[in-house]
């Protein structure tokens, strides 16, 4: 995309919505994934260089956490393998993560 960065706002806020002159003059502007969690996670850095895994204690039943899993599949940040493995599972399985030895670099609390 061309020009492009992310929209700042006032008292340190940061947008999702990244600016593309030529896109968002058609009112069709691209954005990066941010939330806001309500549940203690961690992001940790996988072993496979760009790719990380969400440690959460939040809980939710099955059908819930498959509807989660769907739209992140769907929508590509999680792999079709990892999905599919899950399902058949009817679990997310990771390794553990050594929280301790993350915890400082890119394992930040979010």
């Amino acid at each position: 995309m061309a020009d492009e960065e992310l929209m700042e706002g006032a008292g340190g806020l940061i947008s999702n919505r990244v600016v593309d002159t030529v896109t968002y003059e058609r009112g069709n502007a691209f954005c990066t994934v941010q939330l806001a969690l309500t549940w203690p996670s961690y992001l940790i850095a996988s072993k496979t260089t760009g790719h990380y895994h969400l440690y959460s204690t939040g809980e939710m039943d099955w059908p819930q956490y498959w509807d989660v899993l769907g739209c992140l599949g769907y929508f590509g940040l999680i792999q079709t393998g990892f999905l599919n493995a899950s399902r058949m599972r009817e679990m997310t399985v990771l390794r553990k993560a050594p929280l301790e030895r993350h915890l400082g670099q890119l394992a930040l609390p979010i």
